[in-house]
């Protein structure tokens, strides 16, 4: 375990013990699937969920979001929505991050996907202070956002950490899951193909 700073809180010196005895992540019960499985998509209420909008106009300008307090899930500007449930402390996430930057730089330098695919991470029961830790250690360039309620991840349906979400933004304005999947991904260009493919959402052409 690295060295912590003396200015650390001692709760969080605890947690990181803690967790890192048991392996870093969230339980799981028995019968969750794989991270190899594809199971159905969890018909929770993503329209519904909100989250503090993000200080950073370059996260605000990637999720297509205005400034406020607040903003729903619904409003960000995008065709396909990949959200990322992970902990600070669990340790298949720590070691996760590095795919997920590629992920999102496969996205990114792709003309096609480009601004028709959106990332977020949504940091289950961890604090502000945290998530920023989690973002300059791991220099991860897409929104991350606190649950330290866990009442985001409740009714994302999360009980292990990462969970991969998936959701289609349709033209006819529905909004619709596809992907709910317990633990890391199967490599970075496999799972990117299948989020496209099971989005059942047309993608626009590359200009």
């Amino acid at each position: 375990m690295p060295r912590l700073a003396s200015t650390t809180p001692l709760r969080i010196v605890m947690m990181m013990l803690i967790l890192t005895l048991v392996g870093g992540c969230a339980s799981t019960p028995p019968d969750t699937p794989s991270p190899t499985a594809q199971p159905e998509a969890k018909p929770f209420d993503l329209p519904g969920l909100r989250l503090p909008t993000p200080e950073d106009e370059d996260h605000r300008v990637y999720l297509g979001v205005n400034p406020g307090e607040t903003f729903a899930l619904a409003d960000i500007q995008t065709r396909i929505l990949i959200i990322e449930v992970f902990n600070f402390y669990c340790l298949h996430c720590q070691k996760e991050a590095p795919n997920v930057n590629s992920l999102y730089r496969e996205i990114e330098n792709d003309s096609r996907l480009r601004g028709q695919i959106k990332i977020i991470g949504i940091g289950i029961g961890n604090t502000p202070y945290e998530i920023n830790q989690f973002r300059q250690k791991y220099a991860i360039p897409f929104p991350l956002f606190a649950d330290r309620s866990r009442s985001l991840s409740m009714q994302l349906e999360v009980r292990r950490t990462p969970t991969f979400i998936g959701w289609g933004y349709h033209p006819n304005g529905d909004i619709r899951p596809f992907l709910h999947s317990p633990g890391p991904m199967d490599g970075v260009a496999v799972f990117l193909d299948q989020v496209v493919r099971r989005s059942g959402v047309e993608l626009a052409p590359a200009d």
